[in-house]
Formats: C-alpha cells, structure tokens, sequence
C-alpha cells in the first residue's frame, strides 16, 4: 500500500469517527431539547413559548414538530377558554405570533390591555425593549382589518 492509500484510508476513517460521535451529540441534544420541551408542556406554563421561539429560529424545528404542537395546542386552547392572562407585553406578543404563524386564529384584541383610553399603546411599555421587539415582530402577522 502506499502512504497516500494508507493517508486516504487514515482520513477517511478519523471522518468516520468524527462523524459518528458528531451524530451521537446531535442525538443526546436533540433528547435532552426535547424533554425540556416536554417539560415545560406538563407545567402549563408560558416558559415553553421562549423554546419553540428559540428552536424555531435555529431552524432545527422538524426534530420537535410534535412537542411544539403539543405546547402551542395548549396555549391556544388557555387563550381560547380565558385560561391565560398574561401581564408581561413579551409573553403576549410571543405567544400571538407563534400562534398565528402555525396557523392558529388568534385575535389582536388580546393587545387591547396594553393601550390607553385613546388607542394607543401606553407610554410605560418604551422601556420594556424585550416585549417591544416581540410585539414588532408579531405586528408582521396582523391581517389587512386589524390595527
């Protein structure tokens, strides 16, 4: 054999492993994302919105398709029902926006709380920057009759 075979060969199966501990990573991240996922469903909480947010944004969201369901289910069926009234402008504009863009309808009145008696937003949520930049980014899902 010559040492370019046996360099070949050498690489190639250095690849191999590599790529066999890569996957094995990949397997325990993906278990360990998905409990959390689970996690948050069985406590009802709003804390799995930031996580289907989070896992969405890195794009890896058809390893979890299920447990996202499965939690945006829930929210819709809390929100529906009047289960969830939540005070935090972050909580609402999140949980709007991953509603309407898995296709759930959600109303924009569930942003009525956040105005003053002229419809406009109230002055004290400037300083909340976090919910701000959610309600932006949930602004780009309204529809053609909503404000």
């Amino acid at each position: 054999m010559s040492p370019d075979e046996i360099s070949t060969m050498f690489a190639a199966t250095n690849w191999n492993i590599a790529e066999k501990k890569k996957t094995t990573y990949e397997e325990s991240a993906i278990k360990k994302i998905s409990n959390a996922l689970m996690k948050s469903y069985r406590h009802e909480s709003l804390e799995g919105l930031p996580l289907v947010d989070a896992i969405q944004r890195l794009g890896i969201e058809y390893y979890f398709k299920g447990e996202i369901k499965a939690i945006l289910d829930r929210q819709y069926h809390k929100l529906c029902v009047g289960a969830e009234h939540s005070a935090a402008l972050y909580e609402t504009a999140l949980r709007f926006r991953l509603l309407r863009q898995e296709g759930y309808c959600v109303s924009a009145d569930m942003f009525v709380k956040f105005k003053n008696e002229n419809g406009k937003f109230r002055p004290e949520l400037s300083e909340d920057i976090q919910g701000l930049m959610s309600l932006f980014e949930a602004s780009e899902l309204r529809v053609e009759a909503e404000d």
